[in-house]
């Protein structure tokens, strides 16, 4: 069997702030229940020739576009998807594929030159070499497809494909449905811009049908009692404009960067706190969580069940009733609710997850209420059902694994205790891969949180089920040990994992993409590589590389002597090299104090400013080699001009060894040094050596080819 890619992903994304800033809008001003649902535009991704369904091709643009969240709300800035700017909603237009039917979709970005929301370029993120355009990038969430249209956060493109990304390979995705039927989702995949793209619209829904196996479960279908309904929140300014936070946790390290977000208006296919008038029957609802942070507690204030026939992208074995059910972001559920058994006229969805979850605050007015179902009063002849069976796939088997793996969530955080990066088993979204399952083969994970919160965890490709939850006893010891060795063996797991053991819920209970892995808790899921409906190989390559170059994870120290210009000029290099060469130059810090040292003389007055600038990149921020910059005083250019020449000695070579090696020393890292000299005069003649001398030198020039690499994606490269 080949080796396939595949991804993880964890995490929220920004905060929110308080009303009494400047602009920002209470929602209690906003009357709930005003505005009616609407179903979105549908799309189908098929085409019916002479009574036979063939594969269609579409093209689907993203638009800005203004969009009404309430009817006395002013008008909305949002990126919206849609066949043209005019139809363009959000969320998007709900794509409809048959099993076993391709559809191939041209996505087409039609968004401006600058972004209507913050975003932080300290993060890894998709930057234009020129630094125009918004880069976006589709995937289709729960889709087993081929890598090249999986939606790689490095595939992005600009408007009009004018700047590409380093995996991009081309404009037509092709999504070949040939997996069960279920419910799904598109969205923006975006390196370091999904949080904002999501943010701005760009969202949308994707069922794939199956008649032949669904018809006979008796469910209720069609346009009028079968709805998908987009679920997330935001928040407003008074302009109608969405309020994002723009100052990060740790301004000095991220300026704009927050690790969640979380806004009061509850948000239901496109408006706020919507109504929907139904029958006195039954109803199916395709629920997706499209919130970048908030989780969904819902639940009837009447008291209505819930029936869960579905959860994330595939059928349960059988129906199975609740009260409440708890939705991550990016999860999905599939549920039925009969209004012939409502004792009123109406029926609150509401929400009481607190936030973040689990430990976070407790639920208000307006984020506790999501939508009204408006009940008619005369029942009705009702021909649909909910069967005592569903749709049986094989069940999981861990002595079949081929692989047992354990993945470890990281949370880091400043000396102030702001969170600053999450990493998975403590290595940064550049890093080798460690992950490299074989195609048609199950694997045991042992998923382990030691953050905080409550995180979902996405897989591409593979579909799992949970097995259970343990708690892990000594949390506190057991994670001292894993920061300092990141060995979950070595740190005793087996010891520490005979905590509380938390039962799967029986509506959770089949094969996910999405799961909430608990803080302080080992979950084990079983993944499997294949088609879980028919246990056979994919119909596409799922060894196919759109690759990257890889070179290393490059931290950089500028002297604290430096004038502000010539700190500019050193960063602006450093973006050009990540973004033209790939290079991930991600972090940077300033020495708490001037260096001060001579020339030849290879003397640093404050070695230990250096070591302390070095020490957070190394064990925070895990980089793999180390550039410093050093500011050296115009006290004689002529030295300089002479070395330019090729005639005297190279007057600052006795600096650069004694900070190279200093740090090489230390921390074991590939180090290099660059001066940070003032512009000198041009010359026509320079000795070729010299050239090295300006402006920025990088420890890294090896070529790796590799698969592609996601936010928090553990990957194997194969060179």
């Amino acid at each position: 069997m080949s080796e396939l890619l595949f991804v993880v992903l964890f995490g929220g994304i920004i905060l929110t702030a308080t009303w009494a800033e400047e602009g920002l809008l209470n929602p209690a001003k906003l009357e709930m229940f005003v505005d009616e649902l609407q179903d979105m535009p549908k799309i189908q991704g098929f085409e019916v020739i002479n009574g036979v369904s063939r594969p269609r091709r579409l093209k689907i643009g993203m638009y800005p576009i203004r969009w009404k969240f309430h009817r006395n709300l002013p008008s909305t800035p949002v990126f919206a998807y849609g066949t043209s700017r005019s139809t363009a909603t959000v969320p998007g237009p709900t794509i409809e594929a048959l099993h076993g039917i391709d559809t191939h979709v041209t996505w087409l970005n039609h968004l401006p030159q600058k972004h209507i929301l913050p975003w932080d370029p300290t993060i890894p993120t998709a930057i234009p070499s020129n630094r125009k355009g918004i880069p976006t990038v589709v995937h289709l969430h729960g889709g087993i497809e081929e890598p090249e249209s999986d939606g790689h956060g490095d595939a992005w493109f600009t408007a009009g494909f004018r700047d590409k990304g380093p995996t991009w390979t081309k404009r037509t995705y092709h999504y070949h449905n040939h997996q069960h039927p279920g419910n799904l989702w598109y969205h923006d995949h975006a390196m370091g811009l999904t949080r904002v793209n999501l943010l701005a619209g760009l969202i949308g829904a994707y069922i794939i049908r199956h008649p032949e196996i669904e018809q006979h479960l008796g469910l209720p279908s069609c346009d009028e009692f079968d709805h998908a309904l987009v679920v997330f929140d935001r928040g407003f300014r008074v302009d109608g404009s969405i309020y994002m936070n723009s100052t990060g946790n740790n301004p000095s390290i991220h300026p704009q960067w927050q690790p969640e977000y979380f806004g009061d208006a509850i948000i239901v296919n496109g408006k706020a706190w919507p109504y929907m008038k139904v029958r006195r029957r039954k109803y199916r609802f395709r629920i997706i969580n499209a919130s970048n942070a908030r989780f969904f507690q819902f639940f009837f204030t009447n008291g209505l069940e819930f029936v869960v026939v579905g959860s994330d992208s595939a059928y349960l074995e059988e129906p199975v009733k609740t009260k409440e059910k708890l939705l991550a972001p990016s999860e999905i559920v599939d549920v039925v609710m009969d209004f012939s058994s409502s004792r009123g006229d109406s029926a609150i969805l509401a929400n009481n997850a607190s936030y973040p979850y689990p430990s976070g605050d407790q639920v208000n007015e307006a984020n506790g209420n999501v939508m009204k179902f408006i009940i008619d009063r005369e029942p009705e002849l009702d021909t649909s059902r909910i069967p005592k069976k569903l749709i049986r796939y094989p069940s999981p088997d861990p002595s079949s694994a081929s692989q047992t793996r354990h993945i470890a969530m990281f949370e880091y955080t400043s000396p102030v205790d702001e969170p600053t990066h999450l990493y998975l088993n403590g290595k940064p979204y550049s890093y080798p891969a460690t992950e490299t399952p074989r195609a048609g083969t199950s694997e045991v994970w042992y998923v382990i949180n030691l953050t905080q919160d409550n995180h979902p965890l996405h897989i591409h490709l593979g579909l799992f089920k949970v097995l259970d939850q343990t708690e892990i006893k000594d949390l506190g010891e057991f994670k001292d040990c894993m920061l300092k060795i990141n060995d979950a063996e070595r740190c005793h797991l087996s010891r520490h994992a005979r905590g509380k053991k938390v039962d799967v819920r029986a509506h959770e209970n089949g094969w996910k993409n999405v799961y909430k892995m608990m803080p302080g808790y080992m979950t084990k899921i079983l993944v499997r590589f294949a088609y879980i409906h028919s246990n056979s190989s994919y119909v596409f390559d799922a060894t196919a590389e759109p690759g990257y170059v890889y070179h290393c994870h490059v931290g950089l120290v500028l002297d604290a002597a430096m004038e502000e210009e010539t700190r500019i000029r050193h960063l602006q290099v450093a973006d050009a090299a990540r973004a033209s060469l790939g290079l991930p130059v991600l972090e940077y810090i300033v020495t708490d104090t001037p260096l001060e040292s001579g020339q030849s003389t290879g003397k640093i007055k404050h070695p230990g400013s250096l070591l302390r600038a070095v020490e957070p990149l190394v064990s925070q921020s895990k980089v793999d080699a180390v550039a410093v910059m050093r500011h050296f005083p115009d006290d004689d250019v002529g030295y300089s001009n002479d070395y330019r020449q090729g005639m005297g000695i190279d007057d600052i070579a006795g600096v650069e060894a004694i900070i190279s090696h200093l740090v090489v020393k230390e921390f074991q890292l590939p180090c290099a040094h660059a001066p940070a000299l003032s512009p000198l005069p041009l010359s026509t003649s320079l000795r070729p050596k010299s050239v090295q001398k300006s402006p920025l030198a990088l420890p890294c020039n090896k070529e790796l080819k590799s698969p592609l690499v996601e936010t928090g994606q553990i990957v194997k490269p194969r060179s």
